[in-house]
């Protein structure tokens, strides 16, 4: 398995593509206004098995109104302004999981991120 680290506007509108469809695959996100918050994204990670993509990670910029939201959800409001990235769109392909790719997704976007 190999890991690749991408800003969004370094991606092929193909790379974003799929990149989407994994999102969406997972049933987690609204897919609706998706395609431009993949592009505002801070960086992507794309876990590739040979040429396919197998799993999916990401370090976005979220919007001012939903990270608040989810602050004042937590009950942290008051550090809502100490964190401007937040980790998600962590997606493995079913076949694949259990072999601990999401933890180096995870890794490799978190890593890249520092430079």
């Amino acid at each position: 398995m190999k890991i690749i680290v991408k800003a969004p506007a370094s991606c092929s509108r193909q790379k974003l593509d799929e990149f989407r469809r994994l999102v969406e695959k997972g049933e987690e996100v609204v897919p609706n206004g998706l395609r431009k918050r993949i592009r505002r994204a801070f960086l992507l990670a794309f876990a590739y098995i040979g040429d396919s993509v197998v799993g999916i990670a990401a370090l976005k910029n979220p919007f001012p109104s939903y990270k608040k939201k989810v602050f004042e959800k937590s009950g942290l409001i008051h550090r809502y302004h100490e964190f401007d990235k937040e980790l998600g769109w962590v997606f493995v392909e079913e076949e694949h999981r259990g072999k601990g790719y999401s933890n180096q997704l995870v890794e490799a976007v978190l890593l890249n991120a520092r430079r």
